[in-house]
């Protein structure tokens, strides 16, 4: 997968941007507040339909204007295809692909699989379980054609068995049946990605963070040494007394741990950092194995924790992954291009974009 081309009309202070990209490293440079992070920011909303930076519309379009919209054209081994997205201040949002209305984001989505590792990256290991669950349901939306469905069944029959359990424990009962089918196959797929992806970050930490063991355990939502229905009917109590569904796959986690400790209480911040990094760079090698597809990653000021060793070990581990990489960074010799075959350039002013020639 690959950008050929971006178009971004009043995002944040880029008024009007048009841009050829190199499919390989594209190197966006600028002081802090030029608008390097809002280029990035447009290529996510163009996947994603949503920024990175916030939730709402209005702090995304452009001051005295009413409307943004972002366009790319993607190459991929389905063909070309042209994706865009529109959103306004009154919180509305509208997608295009290939001409139409694109039914939801997951269609732009898949694709454009998009990695992004920004300053505050380190939250995936310091945050709450969720952002651990999506990680995990990234490549498994990528890799399985069927699991978004799943997991959307699923939630569905979680929340008909909350409502039922505001009634009594005997309504919610109907719903047992179905939670534990789509509830145990989710299970038995991230169960399964888990151990492949135990593997192929192994590698990635040794270069990355000095070969630290690092070890990854997959919390499925309820006690180990029991299965799903067991854990369901020894849950009674609680849901009594709390009123929703307390055991499954939406209570999952995936726990990174260092000598049986949380790595979070480990490791620097720039070490976090590197390890969030390995993180992703696996699931990109999870999607190239699986599909022979490859990502988008953007990378929103590279130096920030990482000295100019680390850096440079990032960037060709990157290169080797086929990805095509968007870098943001405020002078040129803080990114090591030598190892890329193909490298543009590009300097952010004043929300003015221009490709730098080489």
């Amino acid at each position: 997968m690959k950008l050929k081309g971006l178009k971004v009309k009043d995002l944040r202070n880029l008024a009007e941007v048009n841009l050829d990209l190199c499919p390989h490293l594209n190197v966006i440079l600028g002081l802090n507040g030029s608008g390097k992070t809002s280029l990035l920011e447009g290529i996510h909303l163009v996947s994603l339909a949503r920024s990175f930076r916030t939730q709402q519309n209005r702090p995304l379009v452009r001051h005295g204007t009413n409307e943004l919209t972002v366009f790319a054209l993607i190459e991929s081994p389905s063909g070309v295809h042209k994706l865009g997205v529109r959103k306004n201040s009154k919180g509305e949002t509208a997608l295009r692909l290939d001409g139409q209305k694109a039914k939801n984001s997951s269609a732009l989505a898949s694709l454009l699989p998009i990695q992004l590792i920004t300053p505050s990256s380190h939250e995936l290991l310091e945050s709450g379980r969720k952002q651990r669950r999506a990680f995990i349901d990234w490549s498994l939306f990528h890799v399985k054609h069927d699991y978004l469905e799943l997991w959307q069944r699923y939630v569905r029959t979680v929340r008909q068995r909350n409502a039922a359990l505001h009634q009594s424990q005997q309504a919610a009962i109907v719903w047992n049946e179905a939670l534990l089918k789509y509830g145990e196959e989710i299970n038995r797929e991230r169960q399964q990605f888990v151990v492949s992806f135990s593997m192929l970050v192994a590698p990635y930490i040794q270069q990355l963070l000095d070969n630290i063991s690092i070890e990854f355990d997959y919390y499925p939502g309820w006690a180990k040494g029991k299965d799903f229905s067991q854990a369901l009917a020894d849950s009674q109590e609680s849901e009594k007394s709390m009123g929703y569904t307390t055991v499954g796959p939406h209570r999952a986690d995936l726990r990174i741990r260092i000598d049986k400790h949380p790595a979070i209480e480990i490791l620097s911040r720039g070490q976090q950092k590197l390890l969030v990094c390995a993180m992703r760079l696996a699931q990109l090698e999870h999607l190239r194995l699986e599909t022979g597809k490859t990502g988008v990653v953007l990378i929103d000021d590279l130096p920030s924790e990482l000295d100019s060793e680390h850096r440079s070990r990032l960037l060709s581990l990157l290169e080797k992954t086929g990805a095509q990489v968007f870098v943001t960074a405020t002078e040129s010799e803080l990114i090591d291009t030598t190892v890329w075959p193909a490298v543009k350039v590009f300097h952010v002013e004043h929300g003015q974009v221009k490709e730098v020639v080489q």
